[in-house]
């Protein structure tokens, strides 16, 4: 009521924020792969991992207020599958904080933490398919993995077809993790023990002075082998040929065939060993000979003056005529025989190479 009327004066007054913000966490799924497949993050977004707000003013913008506490965390390989807690803090323009916690399921969608390593064997050996010149190898993949890792692998041979020798084969191994596809090699050794195939003839029939020493091809009839290798045919024994004490006997002779792997099959094949000259069995024509035209030797026998052998002396008297020898009858046709005498050592053998298309005994020498 004074004469002023009125007056006034100023006071300072602070009104402070102690009210801290809201903090809301949620769960987070974290790949350590570096993939974003699965729902799964590869970075840390901390606004998906809280959300605040406050009754003033945060500290920059809602995004940028939340953080994590203590810096942001790290997880590996060892971590995948576990569930890791995370506090996340926020703090306002007045500096009031608040903490919540978000559960961080850590995951390796894509396997990065299982690559994919294939491990072989160093050498492996098999016998060729029968009847084959190779081994199918589809089945036995399994023989070249030596501990191959990933996740849900798969393994195939690069060439399940090998032939008879040593190479290199490509095992090849597939998965989920990463690197998906892994390779390693193995010494693949294929063996030929398949004996070739061989067929002989049923018999032979050897003359003495007229047949050629026997070779394969008389006695093997056909051949042929699994491997397209050379195959060597040979006579198993060095004597193939006969001579006048072989007459009227039976001899094995045995056809080989080796294929290109040292594997052998043989035949035998029965030698009947005849003499292709004429007999003459006369006691007292110790002193005649007798040659057959077209071969080039003659063989002992009792009674038969040869090249080969010893025939006894004539009995005392008279050598027989040549009537005695040979009866009458018509003469034999052709060119009249030449020749020369020879003897094999016993003055009482001599024969008479005779030259023509006709047989000639001779009671003159």
């Amino acid at each position: 009521y004074g004469s002023a009327g009125s007056d006034h004066c100023e006071t300072s007054l602070t009104v402070i924020d102690v009210e801290p913000p809201t903090i809301t966490c949620h769960d987070y799924n974290y790949d350590v792969g570096g993939t974003a497949y699965f729902g799964a993050y590869t970075t840390f977004y901390t606004s998906y991992l809280a959300s605040a707000y406050d009754n003033c003013w945060l500290t920059g913008t809602p995004a940028d207020a939340v953080d994590f506490q203590g810096g942001e965390p790290t997880f590996g390989c060892a971590d995948v599958g576990t569930v890791q807690p995370v506090t996340m803090t926020v703090t306002d323009d007045s500096g009031n904080t608040a903490t919540c916690d978000s559960q961080i399921t850590v995951s390796d969608d894509m396997y990065s933490c299982k690559p994919t390593v294939a491990s072989c064997v160093s050498s492996l050996t098999y016998d060729a398919d029968p009847g084959s010149c190779s081994k199918d190898l589809t089945n036995f993949v399994n023989d070249f993995d030596n501990g191959s890792t990933g996740e849900s692998i798969s393994k195939m041979l690069t060439n399940s077809w090998p032939y008879v020798g040593t190479e290199s084969l490509t095992l090849e191994v597939t998965g989920y993790g990463s690197p998906y596809m892994d390779q390693c090699t193995t010494e693949v050794t294929i063996v030929d023990t398949e004996a070739p195939y061989i067929s002989c003839v049923s018999d032979i029939t050897y003359y003495v002075g007229m047949s050629a020493p026997l070779e394969y091809w008389d006695i093997i009839s056909s051949w042929g082998d699994n491997c397209c290798g050379d195959t060597t045919t040979t006579l198993q024994a060095n004597d193939v040929s006969f001579g006048c004490s072989d007459i009227d006997t039976t001899h094995t002779v045995t056809g080989v065939v080796t294929d290109g792997s040292g594997n052998t099959a043989t035949c035998d094949v029965p030698v009947t060993v005849l003499d292709t000259t004429v007999r003459i069995r006369d006691p007292i024509a110790a002193s005649l000979c007798m040659n057959i035209v077209s071969h080039s030797s003659l063989c002992t026998f009792q009674g038969c003056c040869a090249v080969i052998g010893t025939v006894p002396s004539p009995p005392p008297g008279p050598s027989p005529t040549r009537d005695e020898v040979n009866p009458p009858g018509p003469s034999p046709t052709g060119p009249s025989p030449t020749g020369s005498t020879q003897s094999n050592g016993d003055p009482h053998c001599k024969y008479l190479q005779l030259h023509g298309s006709s047989d000639y005994l001779r009671s003159d020498i």
